[in-house]
């Protein structure tokens, strides 16, 4: 019998606030104030620069205050499946600068993936304190606490598990959508409104996580279709597929619409088939410990398998729980294939499940796995997807639910043998046993808000004082000149670093910020022209002030500042040494 929907509800926000509570407690929230952010570098920057520019100008599309002359236009890169997420972050700027802002979602993000994990196991007719521990494992799995802010809306996979629910749904004896057997027919109703909402929620909350989900659908169709000789799985599939489809196409429609009037834009992005075997899923490091883990054998095993000639990105890890859940989707595949299918325990719903779920765990590493599947479709065209190790998100949802369908259908066997207060004794020593290993094994203490601190606290003032001399609105020129996006650093200089001054003195106009290819380039020799030359080129371009990343020189440009004090007016300098701003 399927548990009421508002013990459901009640159950996920209780969980939910549980992993909150347990994420302050790990991410150490006291250690900085809240402004303070917990990546400040990379890509974490470009974020910061996206949840400035929304708040200021209530999109993260154009943004007049960067790449001056010309403004920053954005719709070269298609960001709009992550609506829901900029819609979240837009909501929460309320309550404070880029740094406040994302350190809320990020945060909230444990919150809403836990209590959606909890919901999907609840439907699955899991117990509450066996989908709680499932579910709380699920929100912090190595990928979730290594992403952080360097990949800010990647921590939002909570509707991931709801793509398996559908996906299992597809390959029950009940499709959704659907109904009838010699003819199908369109079904709505209560149930497929809400599987529809779960899919147009899909289709705003990431391309990758939009792809990945779709995958589970068109495996499920195609596996149920041939096992049951019905095209009904197929349809079913389709009308999901397509929902999610629609979305992200609508969603991204700024970006289509600008391609189409402006002309596609090769310089901003390129992108390359042979990038999934980059960063497609690596099997080894899929089973390996944890990057950073707390023991320093496991540590060094990680290190171990995280290095060779091609780097890939952290976070691939499942846990030793997670992946001992996996082993089991895996091994139930093989005796579906080669062991005997005739025992009562295979048809039963335990069974079905792990059956059912070991065959898309099977294909979606078939697919995301180096030199897997994946490439074929990046050489189809859909390129843009390329970290297919992300994925891990997927499997290692359906190697904790493999784990979950056992501890019910033990708990079930003990209580009609044991008594139900025996078992509710040794599942809760189990359960807290459980999530200590989990906790020991999947996390690591994370202070980098300490760490980041000086800088942020150290920019905030240089920058602040600059907004605080200079007029609203006055263009300010900044060396090294940095394109925009996706550049190798510059010395010293990360490719959105250029971005921390607009963070911090948003009243302002920068120069960096500018899509590439879109707009001419500046001069290459700019910074090496002498003083005067360079201050009246840049007067002569609209700009009032000039900015210099010390870390972009080989000799902390020792040689422009001299050049620029010749013709320019020293203002100040950052308390680290980083910056020093000029007056034209």
């Amino acid at each position: 019998m399927a548990p009421p929907v508002r013990r459901v509800v009640l159950g996920s926000v209780v969980v939910g606030v549980l992993a909150m509570v347990a994420a302050s407690l790990l991410l150490r929230l006291w250690s900085a104030p809240l402004a303070v952010p917990f990546d400040y570098d990379g890509d974490a920057a470009f974020y910061l620069m996206e949840v400035q520019g929304l708040h200021d100008h209530g999109s993260y599309l154009t943004n007049p205050n960067l790449g001056y002359p010309f403004g920053q236009d954005t719709r070269d890169l298609p960001q709009g499946a992550d609506n829901l997420n900029w819609l979240a972050l837009r909501l929460l700027s309320v309550f404070g600068g880029p740094g406040t802002t994302m350190n809320l979602f990020y945060l909230l993000s444990f919150g809403v993936i836990a209590g959606m994990a909890f919901a999907v196991l609840r439907v699955m007719r899991i117990r509450p304190l066996i989908a709680a521990v499932a579910s709380l494992l699920y929100a912090f799995v190595p990928y979730h606490l290594l992403r952080r802010g360097g990949h800010l809306l990647l921590v939002s996979y909570g509707f991931i598990p709801l793509a398996v629910l559908f996906a299992l749904s597809i390959l029950s004896d009940d499709p959704p959508l659907t109904t009838g057997s010699a003819r199908t027919r369109f079904r709505l109703g209560r149930r497929g409104l809400l599987v529809l909402a779960g899919c147009a929620a899909i289709g705003s909350l990431g391309a990758y996580y939009a792809v990945f989900s779709v995958l589970l659908f068109v495996v499920a169709g195609a596996v149920a279709a041939i096992a049951r000789r019905s095209w009904r799985p197929v349809w079913s599939a389709a009308i999901l597929t397509a929902t999610v489809g629609v979305v992200l196409v609508a969603n991204i429609a700024p970006s289509i619409l600008h391609r189409l009037r402006q002309g596609a834009n090769p310089e901003t992005i390129v992108r390359f088939p042979s990038e999934t075997e980059i960063y497609g899923l690596r099997i080894q490091q899929l089973f390996a410990p944890r990057f950073g883990h707390r023991n320093g054998t496991l540590s060094r095993w990680a290190d171990q398998a995280y290095s060779g000639p091609v780097t890939s990105e952290l976070g691939q890890t499942l846990g030793v729980l997670a992946a001992a859940g996996v082993l089991v989707l895996l091994g139930v595949v093989l005796v579906g294939l080669a062991g005997d299918r005739r025992r009562a325990w295979w048809d039963g719903a335990a069974g079905r499940t792990l059956r059912h779920a070991g065959v898309l765990a099977l294909a979606v590493i078939l697919f995301a796995t180096i030199s897997g599947f994946a490439y074929f479709l990046s050489v189809a065209g859909m390129r843009d997807i390329r970290a297919w190790n992300r994925s891990v998100v997927v499997i290692g949802f359906l190697g904790l639910l493999a784990l979950a369908v056992l501890a019910e259908r033990w708990a079930e066997w003990a209580e009609a043998r044991r008594g139900r207060r025996w078992t509710r004794r040794v599942s809760v020593v189990v359960a807290a046993g459980a999530l200590l290993v989990g906790w020991y094994d999947q996390t690591s203490p994370v202070d980098r808000r300490g760490d980041v601190r000086a800088a942020w606290e150290s920019d905030r003032a240089m920058f602040g004082q600059m907004a605080d001399t200079l007029a609203p609105d006055t263009p300010v020129f900044q060396f090294p000149v940095v394109e925009f996006p996706e550049v190798p650093p510059v010395g010293g200089t990360q490719g959105y670093d250029p971005a921390r001054a607009y963070l911090h003195a948003p009243s302002l106009r920068w120069s960096f910020g500018s899509v590439r290819g879109r707009h001419p380039d500046w001069p290459a020799d700019l910074d090496e022209r002498d003083g005067p030359a360079l201050v009246e080129f840049l007067r002569d371009a609209g700009f009032r002030a000039v900015v210099v990343d010390r870390f972009g020189y080989p000799d902390r440009a020792a040689d422009l500042e001299a050049r620029l004090d010749q013709a320019a007016i020293r203002e100040g300098a950052s308390a680290d040494g980083r910056y020093v701003w000029y007056v034209l």
